[in-house]
């Protein structure tokens, strides 16, 4: 598993160097890695996944991660916002160099940990669209409803506009991010996320149908929807 993790991690920098090279260089970059644990598997991979976090933070790594919980299933969000290139460089050496390393109780083989505690993960390239977004600040609003919409092909642009308009005409006090994924299967696709400091607050940010758009049926060929809470413990610089 460790050669098949690091020849895909290979693969993915090349995407992401050709991304953001040329006229792309101002693009936000994202990685956004979904977790899919076995029942009854969530409590080693939730030591393992802290572990890791220790083990980033020990190294003054040039990348930050913020850990989600899906409420509604059993699957994890890490989302890595990449600053520059150097950052996914430290991404792919950290994990070149720490597979098998991680200190774990009774089991200190990380590749055999992934193998025991996960159905299946995603790891997908995504840029984030300020200009669709409002902005947000994850450690101080942990609560987030989220979702994930694919597109028929030919009606990005009809998707982007309507989220540009929604934050010129959407309460200030919102706060969103829209992100294109630009690496991973079943393309176009969306992921747009509302932020909140409480429950309450969430569920009033929801009122109106926040993410139910006017044309569906026209632009979209699948939507997909859930509700996730900010882990501290599974997140760096919070």
């Amino acid at each position: 598993m460790k050669q098949a993790w690091t020849i895909f991690l290979l693969s993915l920098f090349f995407q992401i160097e050709q991304l953001a090279a040329g006229e792309n260089a101002d693009m936000q970059l994202w990685l956004i890695e979904q977790d899919f644990v076995k029942f009854g598997k969530r409590e080693i991979f939730e030591l393992q996944k802290r572990g890791w976090i220790a083990e980033l933070q020990r190294e003054r790594t040039s990348f930050s991660i913020f850990g989600f919980e899906d409420k509604d299933s059993n699957q994890f969000f890490f989302l890595t916002p990449l600053k520059q290139m150097s950052s996914f460089q430290d991404y792919l050496k950290f994990h070149q160099s720490s597979l098998g390393s991680f200190s774990i109780p009774q089991n200190r083989n990380q590749s055999a940990i992934q193998d025991t505690t996960l159905n299946f993960f995603i790891l997908s390239v995504h840029e984030y669209l300020s200009s669709c977004s409002t902005g947000f600040s994850p450690s101080e609003n942990g609560y987030v409803y989220y979702s994930i919409y694919s597109v028929y092909p030919g009606n990005e642009e009809t998707f982007e506009k309507y989220w540009k308009k929604k934050v010129r005409e959407e309460s200030s006090a919102k706060q969103w991010g829209v992100w294109r994924v630009l690496c991973g299967g079943d393309l176009p696709k969306y992921v747009v996320a509302l932020f909140a400091k409480t429950e309450e607050d969430l569920e009033r940010g929801l009122k109106g149908g926040f993410f139910t758009l006017p044309y569906a049926k026209e632009i979209l060929r699948r939507q997909q929807e859930g509700k996730a809470l900010l882990r501290k413990d599974l997140s760096t610089e919070l």
